[in-house]
């Protein structure tokens, strides 16, 4: 006996495989209640099989007849990828009680398969932190046959938000973090493909890694109908931006210059774009020059209120600084100026930063002008040890001084040779 199928393949449940049994009389007697046995190897099962029956019960010497059967694809037998069965032919001489059998005839029928395969992709897989990225899904089937329905499954991690998505074929449908993505169908020729994007929202600074599953209809030819995609890592970039600044007085006179030092530092650990400060001069001061490491100063309100320093991009550790000279114009009072850095990329810990430096104006003025001069007497009372009025004896020495001093003047003109002043007549 030869066990056949005209069924080649099978590709979904309920598919009929059938079989047909060659059984050949090679004997030298008739053979009677000709009957075919075919036992099915797991996971098919007997349940599901038809027959096998054989249109005549006996076979002369040399005489044969096809019987046949047919069996019903179950969902194991798809997973199972193949169908496997074994069978053998019996029949009774003349005059016996006892059957012949022949040999076993066993055969095979394979599932179609298709093989599908997920890729996974990032736009970037160093998106800066707070910013959107875009996942791209990519269904390929690589025949032979067509896959059926393709479900994938995509379960954003935490720390990854859901903002849109677009589908070359099929439906999407958004549940909380799970996008669930149906393709009706990959079908022939091979190489049929379908995508799916998916623009998430990075709301962390930690990594996170995503990866992507998918079921398909019909069998993988891996002895299943599931698969994943390839684990996709992203780590978000930011930097952390610091600011510092330093007055070179803290006790000015009112009309003097103070140099005020303000550095940046980019404290990483990614790049920070778009750095600008701003130092806005508080009454009390007038701008007098600014010196920049790097960048661009300007000034902005009347008489330069305010400082602009567009610092740019800062690499990792990088710093800059910038000296603002500034005039002390306040009489007195306690100065406090304070500067802020903002940057473009995301900082953990606030896109603004400020540091402050104070200073407090003397009293006195640093620029001084002539005056009188000012002789102050001692208060007056009795000398310690004349007993004198203090006022009395101070008065006294000065008009003693003053007399002294005419009678001097006098004496000088007496004592002056006569000719100096006398003319000679002609």
């Amino acid at each position: 006996m030869v066990k056949s199928s005209p069924t080649a393949n099978y590709s979904a449940v309920g598919d009929t495989i059938n079989y047909d049994f060659l059984v050949t009389n090679t004997g030298n007697v008739s053979l009677h209640a000709i009957s075919v046995d075919d036992t099915e190897s797991a996971p098919a099962t007997q349940a599901n099989l038809t027959g096998p029956t054989c249109p005549v019960s006996s076979l002369a010497p040399g005489d044969n007849e096809t019987c046949t059967a047919t069996y019903t694809v179950t969902q194991a037998d798809l997973n199972n990828g193949s169908i496997t069965d074994s069978a053998t032919a019996s029949g009774t001489p003349p005059g016996s009680q006892t059957p012949v059998t022949s040999g076993s005839s066993t055969f095979s029928v394979s599932a179609l398969f298709a093989a599908v395969t997920l890729t996974k992709s990032a736009s970037t897989l160093t998106p800066e932190a707070h910013t959107n990225d875009t996942f791209t899904l990519t269904a390929s089937n690589a025949g032979p046959s067509s896959s059926g329905a393709v479900v994938v499954t995509d379960v954003l991690p935490a720390g990854l938000a859901y903002v849109s998505s677009t589908a070359a074929t099929g439906t999407v449908v958004i549940s909380g973090q799970t996008v669930t993505w149906t393709i009706p169908n990959l079908g022939s020729p091979v190489g049929a493909q379908s995508t799916l994007s998916i623009v998430v929202s990075v709301n962390t600074t930690a990594a996170v890694s995503n990866t992507a599953t998918f079921t398909q209809t019909a069998f993988n030819g891996s002895g299943g109908h599931t698969g994943s995609s390839n684990t996709v890592t992203l780590t978000p970039t930011y930097a952390v931006i610091a600011l510092s600044k330093t007055v070179s007085n803290h006790s000015p006179l009112v009309g003097s210059d103070v140099t005020y030092t303000i550095t940046v530092k980019n404290e990483g650990p990614g790049t920070s774009e778009g750095v600008s400060v701003t130092d806005p001069l508080p009454s009390g001061l007038s701008f007098v020059s600014a010196n920049e490491s790097v960048g661009q100063v300007t000034t902005e309100g009347a008489g330069g209120t305010t400082v602009a320093w567009q610092v740019g991009t800062l690499a990792n550790q990088a710093s800059e600084v910038l000296h603002v000279v500034a005039r002390v114009t306040a009489s007195a009072g306690t100065i406090v100026n304070t500067a802020k850095v903002v940057s473009s990329t995301f900082d953990p810990n606030g896109q603004v930063e400020t540091a402050a430096a104070t200073a407090t104006v003397a009293a006195a003025s640093a620029t001084t002008s002539a005056s009188p001069t000012t002789v102050s007497l001692p208060h007056s009372g009795p000398l310690p040890f004349t007993g004198a009025d203090a006022a009395w004896e101070m008065g006294l020495a000065l008009i003693a001084g003053g007399f002294g001093c005419i009678l001097l003047f006098g004496a000088r003109r007496r004592l002056r040779p006569a000719g100096r002043h006398s003319r000679t007549r002609r």
